[in-house]
């Protein structure tokens, strides 16, 4: 399977999804460990975040996944205060631009609760 990866010249459409607390326009965006996605197993699936605009740009310059907090409406690097970040490997768009998929080099668990995935008993089930 190959993916679409995110172009610069591409446009990531924002407009499809607002954050009602913040009026902000968002993409979902699905974290991914880059090794099982690589071997063409099902990767583990880290988390699923939103971005805007700002987010995306921080992530693609920082390297570092950064998102967009609906609940503070500041945006919010993973991992910047525990350690536990989520390193870019790369960045792809679905067909409609307004979904992305991050494959990532994590540092550390990813879930709030220690778990290695925000999933983990799904990715335990696949």
């Amino acid at each position: 399977m190959v993916y679409r990866e995110l172009e610069p010249t591409m446009t990531v459409d924002f407009s499809k999804l607002t954050s009602t607390e913040q009026g902000e326009a968002l993409v979902p965006a699905i974290v991914v460990d880059r090794a099982g996605l690589a071997m063409g197993e099902i990767a583990c699936i880290r988390m699923v975040g939103f971005m805007n605009q700002p987010a995306l740009d921080e992530t693609q310059n920082s390297g570092l996944v950064t998102f967009f907090s609906r609940t503070t409406g500041e945006l919010w690097t993973k991992g910047k205060s525990s350690g536990n970040v989520l390193q870019v490997d790369k960045i792809y768009v679905d067909c409609d631009a307004d979904s992305l998929l991050i494959t990532v080099d994590a540092v550390g668990p990813t879930c709030h609760t220690g778990a290695e995935s925000c999933f983990e008993e799904l990715n335990d089930t696949i």
